[in-house]
């Protein structure tokens, strides 16, 4: 009766789905693959609150000492289950089975005696590896077991052994993952014959028996479900991975069903060894009988959840030889990349979240909808996994992410998965957002800060959100976070919008005033991060020279705000102002297309005056107004002795950015700006660097920020490159 079984992947269960079963989630093998160490973001580690499952022994776990015991564990009803050691079907006559320990490092050729045979055969582990594990080899007259340690790779043993019947399974290091020498259409161990001076055959090679529901034997009574481990697992105090756990089993250990959850996600079991009943989480074990059969006895809070939010998209499986990697992404059904949300793992001992899809400061080199958990012990993670999609709800998440907190909602139907060390080690899985898509963690993932430009403070926006370099703390609140949300994706919607709402620093640059799409005027204190409404709705102002006050067009008056005594004052009222703009030198200025007026913020003594022009040299207005087509970008130094401005040359998204010398009217070329169209030109403080903003047209509300050196033949050099990034303004660093 020697025979090795195929490899058996997931199964489908054998009497059908129903209503809260979870089928097993089949993923085909990737093309073979060059083996790799992955060194990706290390969420399982002691800092993350993750540590390496420790402590004592699972129950049912076959004891690794010499002289040590296993017990044979009685179910009821007359079906027996066993505590680990002794395999499914095994019938001890005695409480207590001596076991001894052997190694075989390497294999050794046994030879039979007078008195002894010797047992030998293949070990099939269903990969291009062998994983470290050990066979037992159980007399059953005597319930001796011998256990045979197999190191990494090893393919075959040999031992020998005294006269007798016996029955041989496997264990992998770890997990308890088990494997057997089975009869034809069973899953339990087949007893052999040892027979003196004989050499026996066999081969261990039935592995991976699936989750799920398994007809009951012809002697189960009808009315008893039992529930079979298929891998170490806890039993916990309640149906929820969040509840404590009670005691820690080992695989094939079998349990009698006395209740279940309405969604059928978590089973209410007894033991002999459990001081009380427990739960055990049903999308990993074996159910023996109709489970249907057992009461409903409490509401899982996993039945309660959206399970259609989130559904799996494409799933595959990779060789790697050093580690375990769970990765993939989440996407909306557009496409587009979906931040905030976590995947929850579970295969019995541990759970544990991945980091919400994209980045946060602490871990700011992830993908927008990316995510991945890494476990460096291949051993502990191989086997049946179950994959959930949750809302991560840890209080805190700015001080720190706990990889294992207990704390989340259920967004998507469990699915099932496997890990076979080392060719199916690395499980890529993607899930497709189906709705609320924007209700996860974070909607806007965390991006890396521009690197500060010395002396010079850098405006601009990023994902829609308004930041600065040197980074200011104000930008990290909410409102500053989605300040731009509101703005349409076209070609002139942000850069429209802040033609007519660049936000103004004030002169000593500590403070910032910001217009909102939606209709508020912000005052941003950029030192202390604190925010204040100036007005709602916005209004057209602008700073006073000491930076202590501010001037605000609203509904045709203008009015004075004193930041230090939080008093505002209405100075000045003309009806039917038609896009009004503001200037406060000594005095201030309202101007109009048509009109102008200086009002003194003194005495509130106002006057017509003639209309003010831009005060540009001639040159440079020669330039702008008749050489450059509308819609070029072009900027004044600060010494007013230099205009820098871009042209087209040969199509939209081939530029050149050259500089005009004032005084000697001399045009020099810069340099090539090539792949981007290029809408914003700033100096720096002292006049010797160019900022450029560029935008993608795929993402015409955002692209590039390029730096150049105002001199002839140079390359730019990139400051930002996003597809959201555009450059708002630069200012003298505040001091």
């Amino acid at each position: 009766m020697n025979f090795c079984f195929a490899v058996l992947m997931i199964l489908l269960l054998l009497t059908g789905c129903r209503a809260g079963e979870v089928a097993p989630f089949m993923i085909g093998q990737a093309p073979a693959a060059t083996s790799q160490r992955v060194t990706p973001r290390p969420d399982l580690t002691a800092g993350d609150g993750v540590e390496a499952l420790a402590g004592p022994p699972p129950k049912g776990s076959t004891p690794s000492a010499p002289d040590a015991t296993v017990r044979s564990i009685t179910a009821g009803d007359g079906v027996e289950a066993s505590a680990g050691s002794p395999p499914k079907g095994s019938t001890p006559s005695a409480p207590d089975a001596t076991v001894r320990s052997i190694t075989a490092t390497p294999p050794v050729q046994a030879t039979p005696t007078s008195t002894s045979g010797v047992v030998s055969g293949k070990v099939c582990y269903p990969s291009s590896e062998t994983p470290p594990l050990t066979i037992y080899l159980q007399n059953k007259a005597t319930q001796e077991i011998t256990p045979l340690n197999i190191e990494r790779g090893e393919e075959s043993y040999s031992v020998s052994l005294a006269n007798g019947s016996y029955i041989a399974y496997a264990r992998t290091v770890g997990m308890g993952l088990g494997g057997a020498y089975t009869c034809a259409g069973a899953e339990d161990p087949c007893p052999f014959q040892i027979k003196p001076g004989q050499t026996l055959e066999i081969d261990l090679c039935g592995w991976y028996p699936a989750p799920g529901l398994i007809p009951a034997p012809a002697h189960q009574p009808e009315d008893v479900v039992l529930v079979r481990l298929l891998q170490n697992m806890y039993v916990r105090s309640g149906p929820h991975l969040s509840d404590p756990e009670l005691e820690l089993f080992g695989a094939d250990t079998t349990f009698q069903a006395t209740g279940r959850t309405a969604d059928h996600g978590w089973i209410l079991v007894e033991h002999p060894e459990l001081k009380q009943p427990g739960w055990l989480h049903a999308p990993l074990v074996q159910v023996i009988g109709d489970l249907n059969r057992v009461p409903i006895v409490e509401d899982s809070a996993d039945a309660k959840t959206v399970t259609q939010q989130f559904v799996p998209a494409i799933w595959r499986s990779e060789h790697n030889q050093g580690m375990v990697l769970f990765k993939g992404e989440i996407r909306d059904q557009a496409g587009q990349p979906v931040n905030g949300f976590s995947i929850l793992l579970d295969n019995g001992t541990w759970s544990v979240l991945s980091h919400p899809t994209g980045a946060s400061h602490h871990y700011p080199d992830v993908g927008d909808g990316r995510w991945d958990v890494v476990i460096d012990n291949e051993t502990d993670a191989a086997g049946w996994w179950t994959m959930t999609v949750v809302r991560y709800e840890c209080p805190d998440f700015e001080r720190g992410f706990n990889a294992q907190c207990k704390e989340f909602t259920p967004l998507s139907e469990t699915k099932l998965i496997k890990v076979v060390h080392p060719d199916e080690n690395i499980i890529e899985a993607n899930w497709t957002c189906l709705q609320d898509c924007d209700q996860g963690l974070y909607l806007k993932a965390y991006r890396k800060p521009v690197a500060p430009v010395r002396d010079n403070w850098l405006l601009y926006i990023e994902d829609r959100a308004l930041k600065s370099s040197p980074v200011s703390p104000v930008f990290d609140r909410p409102e500053m976070r989605r300040l731009y949300d509101g703005l349409p994706e076209t070609e002139d919607g942000l850069r429209a919008y802040l033609a007519k709402n660049r936000p103004i620093l004030s002169p000593n640059g500590q403070y910032l005033l910001i217009n909102a799409p939606e209709g508020v005027t912000w005052l941003a204190e950029l030192v202390t991060g604190e925010l204040r409404e100036v007005s709602r709705p916005a209004v057209v102002a602008t700073w006073g020279p000491d930076s202590r006050q501010v001037a605000y067009l609203k509904k045709d008056t203008l009015y004075i705000l004193d930041l230090l005594s939080d008093e505002t004052r209405p100075v000045w009222r003309q009806d039917g102002l038609v896009e009004p703009a503001v200037e406060w030198l000594d005095q201030i200025v309202v101007k109009t297309a048509k009109s102008s007026w200086q009002i003194s913020p003194d005495n509130d003594e106002a006057k017509e005056i003639e209309p003010v022009a831009a005060l540009l040299p001639a040159d440079a207005v020669e330039l702008i107004q008749q050489k450059l087509p509308p819609g070029s970008a072009w900027a004044l130094s600060h010494d007013r002795r230099k205009v820098a401005y871009n042209l087209q040359v040969g199509g939209p998204l081939r530029n050149a950015v050259y500089l005009f010398d004032i005084e000697t009217k001399r045009q020099t070329l810069i340099g090539p700006i090539n792949g981007y169209r290029v809408p914003e030109i700033r100096w720096s403080a002292a006049d010797d660097l160019l900022f450029i903003g560029a935008t993608n047209p795929k993402f015409p509300s955002g692209g590039a920020i390029f730096t150049m050196k105002p001199e002839a033949n140079v390359l730019p050099d990139i400051l930002l490159e996003s597809d959201t990034a555009y450059l708002v303004d630069v200012f003298p660093e505040p001091e």
